[in-house]
């Protein structure tokens, strides 16, 4: 592949041509969107084996892998700017690809309304001058090295250019717009001071074809294992917490005792009042007091200490409700979106090398293996979904509609915060309990002493 910058000559004519049309093929590549996912999660579509149609069955026909915004910013303009710029690749099929006699428009405006305030000759400010030192001094390459394992997409040399090394090259690379830029300089450097090795670090990165493109796919190379692992890890996290609490025997029959409780509180000693409660309310239902002074937390933990100490197993659920509590579900759907859209720039990145007679191995390598797991997350991502559902329907929580959003962590976390209350009920210290005993001893000689006092037994 070429590192020389597209002139503009009608050597490049066919090249742009063979660009465009592959392009237009890989057009057909729609990464999935949040709605997409989540209605994929809901109608229980399996997803296909590859990355380019996981989508397919319910995509919409606009698509932006990299949103405006998300790309990188210029750099090394003599002006700065506070506005996104779009790159080159999100400038096709907006209003401004048609915009077709720019250049007439460029040649028709009087230049003389705008004066630069910089030397011809001056390409980096001091600042950032020694930005990109500091960056090649934590490289510690050779130029040729770190020009070969970027530009090389047969390659894609991580074991030259490791994550982090990759990482730094992005925080310092040209944009598209900075390119132009430097193109320019580098027509009249031939009547300026010597170039130092910042500007030629910089202006070899420069004629790096796609170097954005590049970057942000090595990227997506270096860390889709750590990536896919770790999402897969927090899946594994939601989903066994909800299979444990679906099974916890103890925790079923705490939920009934808490219900027979709330039948009391309101009156009905049949426990036919009220069927059932959704349990992440249980924190408020608890801290409710009863008649006789007592929360209904504190008296179920009086009654579980006397006669149902076999209640105390739900406790053991703590770690792995807490631990569930803390995971986003929302947020692993999202960075499963943006791992497939990260497969998404890679094929489209192979395809135009591919289209560039280049080599393929590196890339077409990780794609191969990229392809089953992105399937595999997804598959993870609906399995994970539906036990959490039906763990919430079992208890009594209103299941989200597709479009709305699904957060079961926070049912986690009440039941995690009530499950602590209760631990800590249940083991009282001394004090506490001669507290509570001079409370009850009290009690007895209140103006309210009259009233039926709440017996529970075990059945």
């Amino acid at each position: 592949m070429s590192t020389q910058p597209n002139s503009g000559g009608s050597g490049n004519r066919t090249e742009e041509a063979t660009t465009a049309a592959a392009h237009t093929e890989m057009n057909e590549a729609k990464p999935a969107t949040m709605d997409e996912i989540l209605n994929r999660l809901a109608n229980n579509v399996n997803p296909p084996t590859r990355t380019h149609s996981i989508s397919s069955s319910v995509r919409s026909s606009v698509t932006q892998p990299v949103r405006p915004g998300e790309n990188m910013q210029p750099r090394y303009l003599h002006t700065q700017i506070c506005w996104s710029v779009l790159n080159e690749e999100q400038a096709r099929a907006t209003v401004f690809a048609e915009l077709s006699t720019i250049e007439n428009a460029t040649e028709m405006f009087d230049g003389s309304l705008l004066t630069s305030p910089e030397s011809p000759f001056i390409l980096l400010s001091e600042d950032e001058a020694a930005k990109v030192a500091s960056v090649r001094d934590k490289l510690k390459l050779q130029l040729f090295e770190v020009m070969f394992a970027v530009h090389s997409i047969a390659r894609m040399d991580l074991t030259v250019l490791g994550p982090e090394l990759v990482q730094l090259v992005a925080e310092i690379a040209p944009t598209s717009a900075d390119e132009v830029r430097m193109r320019q300089f580098e027509r009249v450097a031939n009547d300026a001071p010597p170039l130092g090795e910042n500007e030629q670090f910089l202006l070899a990165l420069s004629k790096i074809d796609r170097l954005e493109e590049k970057l942000f796919v090595m990227q997506h190379m270096a860390n889709f294992k750590q990536k896919t692992e770790s999402i897969q890890e927090s899946l594994n996290v939601l989903t066994e917490a909800a299979k444990s609490i679906n099974s916890s025997a103890s925790l079923k029959q705490l939920l009934q005792w808490i219900l027979v409780l709330m039948n009391y509180f309101i009156g009905d000693k049949t426990g036919k009042s009220i069927r059932g409660f959704r349990t992440s309310q249980i924190n408020e239902i608890c801290s409710r007091t009863l008649h006789n002074g007592e929360t209904i937390l504190s008296l179920l933990a009086t009654t579980i200490n006397s006669d149902l100490h076999e209640l105390k197993g739900a406790i053991d659920l703590l770690p792995a409700v807490n631990n569930a509590s803390q995971e986003m579900f929302m947020e692993l759907s999202t960075a499963v979106c943006r791992l497939e859209e990260g497969n998404i720039l890679a094929e489209r990145e192979l395809e135009f090398a591919s289209a560039n007679n280049a080599p393929l191995t590196a890339l077409a390598e990780f794609l191969e293996g990229a392809r089953t797991q992105i399937t595999q997350i997804f598959e993870s991502l609906i399995s994970s979904r539906e036990e959490l559902a039906s763990m919430l329907l079992f208890f009594g929580e209103p299941v989200p509609r597709t479009e709305e959003p699904f957060h079961p962590e926070q049912f986690f976390f009440n039941l995690s915060s009530f499950l602590t209350s209760l631990q800590a009920a249940l083991q009282p210290s001394e004090s506490q309990s001669q507290s509570g005993k001079s409370d009850s001893d009290s009690t007895q000689d209140s103006p309210d002493s009259n009233a039926e006092p709440i017996h529970v037994t075990s059945p």
